[in-house]
């Protein structure tokens, strides 16, 4: 018998939207670090998505067939200049070919100004953004701005008991 202990939970919000609430209907599913099936099983290739924070290693990569926009601190040279760094320590198991264009470097602006798009997103995933986000709620009225009313973001969120 082999015991999965869930390192992460993977919270996929669905979203329904009036003009004065941003209405959260989350499913939690615990996982193993580095398991892209939970996102993958509620996101359509049809889609439009938004990934937030990749680095280097896209849940969604646009290789794979996925129409997603990626959403990054910097551009995909500086986190590959980064990658470079933390494998001269040994520390690294990526690739800097895994790292995707990325197509809006993030400054602190709210997502709709950076984008120049509204209700736009049929999903947004952040995987290990929020441990490092000091404003939550921003986060959420950044994500209500440019999701469908009908859209779906998912978050992963490490479970501090590991």
């Amino acid at each position: 018998m082999s015991l999965a202990i869930p390192l992460y939970a993977v919270f996929c919000v669905e979203t329904t939207k009036s003009s004065y609430n941003f209405n959260l209907n989350i499913k939690v599913s615990g996982g193993n670090l580095g398991s892209e099936t939970d996102y993958q099983k509620n996101l359509s290739l049809d889609g439009v998505g938004l990934e937030i924070g990749t680095w280097c290693s896209p849940v969604c990569p646009k290789r794979e067939g996925y129409h997603i926009e990626i959403l990054d601190y910097a551009s995909r040279e500086d986190l590959q200049r980064e990658l470079r760094q933390v494998s001269a320590w040994g520390q690294s198991l990526h690739t800097e070919e895994s790292i995707e264009e990325v197509d809006y470097v993030w400054s602190g602006e709210k997502y709709a100004a950076l984008t120049g798009k509204k209700n736009y997103y049929d999903y947004i995933i952040a995987p290990h953004v929020i441990e490092h986000m000091v404003d939550l709620i921003s986060l959420f009225h950044d994500c209500s701005d440019i999701i469908k009313n009908d859209g779906i973001l998912s978050l992963t969120i490490p479970d501090k008991r590991y």
